[in-house]
């Protein structure tokens, strides 16, 4: 465990191949108004080119900026990469900025004062843009998901969990969250068996069910969507259902070791494992939420 650093934020950037966005990235985070951070780039197998961009930043701000790589090159996906800057980071808060997503210039300096004020929360969660408009008009409209949940005061984790499984709550964008180092620590950071596909929510599972969650209103991040992302992909290639079943089972055992945390979850958990389990079920579920909501709106007119 590196010593910490008291006001220091140490922020993660995984990439692979993302040659296209990640000096938009870098530079977003040498925009910050907050000026205690450390930027640790980890390589996850590019071919791209995209390492050396990151090296050129290492070399402009030395001490500051620095790059990990896999042994031999390795891709390891995201969590293991994650894991490996962790393992160097000094900061008293950690963020997570994927190599595509960009800050506004004051999200650490917001982040850093509104946690800092919190003491009892070890995780705090503002909202992100879901970010369209950087490929113009045309590809579609920017928009920001809410909460849906209480905020301005910490609440409970396995409460906010809850409503995450359920979606009664917006999942967090990596990029929009800020987390006690010790905190993360603790937890023994990410599980490298999700590399890709939801390997931030196993995080904010073992968060969530260790501390209280602070939501703020505050947007201070772009999260950018484009065809070559991780998710839209698995979107494509509907490989989502079989990993949203590999969590929630992890999930089930993993929170089973509190019997507190266990009955908590337990509503959730069954409802959702059987959506998994039956997808036409699932697929009449959707419709009929869509119809109800539909309806919702006209009556509300």
């Amino acid at each position: 465990m590196s010593p910490t650093v008291d006001g220091l934020v140490s922020v993660i950037m995984p990439f692979l191949d993302a040659r296209p966005f990640i000096n938009e990235a870098i530079e977003s985070v040498l925009a910050q108004t907050h000026p205690a951070w450390e930027l640790w780039l980890v390589d996850d197998g590019s071919s791209d080119g995209t390492a050396d961009i990151a090296r050129a930043f290492a070399a402009r701000e030395p001490g500051r900026i620095h790059l990990l790589a896999h042994p031999e090159g390795a891709n390891r996906g995201a969590s293991a990469s994650r894991n490996l800057g962790l393992g160097r980071a000094r900061g008293e808060f950690v963020a997570f900025l994927d190599a595509d997503d960009v800050w506004l210039p004051d999200n650490l300096a917001e982040q850093v004062a509104r946690l800092g004020a919190a003491p009892e929360a070890g995780v705090l969660c503002s909202r992100s843009v879901y970010w369209h408009s950087w490929a113009g008009p045309e590809a579609g409209r920017d928009f920001t998901p809410p909460h849906r949940a209480p905020e301005g005061q910490p609440i409970p984790g396995v409460t906010f969990l809850a409503r995450c499984i359920q979606g009664k709550a917006s999942v967090p964008c990596p990029c929009g969250i800020l987390v006690r180092r010790p905190l993360i620590e603790q937890v023994g950071g990410f599980e490298e068996q999700f590399p890709q596909l939801y390997d931030d929510q196993v995080l904010y599972a073992k968060l969530f069910l260790s501390t209280r969650v602070l939501l703020d209103p505050g947007c201070w991040a772009r999260y950018r969507r484009h065809p070559a992302s991780t998710t839209m992909t698995a979107e494509r290639e509907q490989r989502f259902r079989p990993w949203r079943l590999a969590y929630l089972t992890w999930l089930e055992q993993y929170a089973g070791r509190d019997p507190a945390a266990a009955a908590a979850l337990r509503p959730a958990l069954r409802r959702e494992l059987w959506r998994c389990h039956h997808p036409l079920g699932d697929w009449l579920l959707d419709q009929a939420t869509f119809l109800v909501r539909r309806l919702e709106r006209v009556w509300g007119r």
